[in-house]
């Protein structure tokens, strides 16, 4: 909402509509992943699980102040992934610390893989916003 007061954002946009949905639903409901993986896949993807592509086209006319805005709600979707599950929580322990991830590192990125392929399996709300995260995260860091 600041970056809109700040005419830093067309509240008219698609990307405005996104980032508004996401934090509202975050700020009413951060334990309710089934809601926060619907409203994830609502605004970021299209029903095939492809990226928005309405969001995607207004990606190159983001400023700094939004890319910033991107990445730290993308952070926030990362901490909550890591609050949520107890496997997020050690790969996330493990990949802060260098001195213990550079030697297991091939290790690391396997069992990363697995867990991604259960996690989508087992529990698909939680892998929407994992996936939604990592999609937000990529598009500002572009």
């Amino acid at each position: 909402m600041h970056l809109a007061l700040k005419e830093q954002i067309n509240p008219n946009s698609v990307t405005f509509t996104t980032i508004y949905q996401l934090h509202t639903v975050f700020m009413r409901s951060p334990d309710k992943y089934r809601e926060l993986s619907a409203a994830v896949r609502h605004a970021l993807f299209t029903n095939d699980q492809k990226p928005n592509e309405s969001f995607l086209a207004e990606k190159d006319n983001w400023n700094d102040d939004v890319r910033k805005n991107m990445i730290e709600t993308s952070e926030a979707m990362a901490q909550l992934l890591v609050d949520y599950s107890f496997w997020f929580w050690i790969l996330d322990h493990i990949a802060r610390r260098p001195w213990l991830a550079k030697p297991i590192a091939s290790v690391l990125r396997q069992v990363k893989r697995r867990f991604e392929h259960f996690l989508e399996r087992t529990n698909p709300d939680i892998w929407e916003i994992k996936k939604a995260q990592v999609v937000m995260h990529n598009m500002a860091a572009a």
